[in-house]
């Protein structure tokens, strides 16, 4: 990473933390850290990558990818961050299912603005 003029290593580890992990005890139902349709699941943002990655962004972070899924044909990856959706900040799963739901009814894709690697993308996904 080059952060003002001078080169930077980081290493980043990309997980969930102890507290989200599938459990009986996990705040997250099934059906909120999964949008079945894009073939995401989405968690929050780990205060430990949040902290290496220099972010002071909402947002959630794909843990997983359903092979095959529109998000996958679309190219978002395990350690993407979701920052916004349709042009509004996402802060729960249930905020991008929503906006899904929304899109579908309109007959247009959803876009996803990705933040990854430092770079932030737009994502459109059918």
């Amino acid at each position: 990473m080059v952060r003002n003029g001078n080169t930077e290593e980081l290493t980043v580890a990309v997980g969930r933390p102890q507290e989200d992990r599938r459990s009986g005890n996990s705040d997250l139902q099934d059906s909120d850290r999964t949008s079945k349709r894009l073939g995401l699941s989405l968690v929050p943002i780990p205060d430990a990558a949040r902290k290496q990655l220099g972010m002071d962004t909402t947002g959630l972070m794909v843990d997983d990818v359903e092979p095959g899924s529109p998000a996958a044909e679309n190219g978002i990856q395990p350690g993407d961050v979701i920052t916004t959706v349709n042009n509004r900040e996402v802060h729960q799963p249930s905020d991008v299912a929503e906006a899904r739901t929304n899109a579908r009814r309109e007959n247009r894709p959803v876009l996803l603005r990705v933040k990854r690697d430092g770079q932030s993308l737009f994502v459109a996904v059918s």
